[in-house]
């Protein structure tokens, strides 16, 4: 499975070991997805039930982790396809989590994956949409089968969202902090994981 990191913290680091991250501003949004008997397609289970979350200010890293960032920090280069700028993939939420704990060591500063609800958030860009664009417009802000010959490609060269942040949809999944859960029944209105 393709899965690379982005790392959210809640300060701007200084030091240029650190990701390059952006503070998403404080925010509401409604999660997950409504069921009713028009939809197209249907939402899964997992997507429901809808509920509102408001999300604390942030900081998310501009950017997916690169293989050159990972190597960096773990001193290993896992992913298939290969190349400094390519997002890192082939790497398992384990791993993902002992880059985030050397990374913290290295830096001096604490980062973490962030939670699905921030990284949704953060996806959508502030909209209340699905995604923060137009869906007639995805290739300019994502790779996916049809554009992307079927290989990740460098980070950074779609469009970023609203908040400035690329690569949020396509190209390779992404890990958050949350364990997964059947539905969001019980979940948590506070963006904690």
């Amino acid at each position: 499975m393709q899965i690379p990191v982005k790392v959210a913290q809640f300060s701007k680091p200084i030091n240029n070991d650190c990701p390059e991250m952006l503070v998403i501003p404080a925010g509401t949004f409604l999660m997950g997805s409504k069921a009713g008997p028009f939809g197209f397609p249907q939402p899964t289970p997992d997507e429901q039930p809808q509920r509102t979350v408001s999300v604390p200010s942030f900081a998310m890293g501009k950017f997916e982790v690169t293989q050159e960032q990972w190597f960096s920090v773990m001193g290993t280069t896992p992913s298939f396809f290969k190349g400094r700028s390519l997002p890192v993939e082939q790497v398992s939420w384990n791993e993902a989590q002992q880059f985030v704990k050397k990374l913290n060591q290295k830096t001096g500063k604490q980062y973490r994956l962030p939670s699905e609800a921030e990284w949704d958030y953060a996806a959508r860009g502030g909209s209340q949409a699905a995604f923060s664009f137009a869906e007639n417009v995805l290739g300019q802000y994502a790779w996916f089968n049809g554009n992307s010959a079927n290989k990740t490609n460098p980070v950074g060269e779609k469009l970023p969202n609203n908040f400035g942040l690329y690569d949020m949809y396509g190209n390779v999944s992404e890990f958050t902090q949350d364990c997964w859960n059947n539905n969001y029944s019980g979940a948590p209105t506070d963006a904690s994981a």
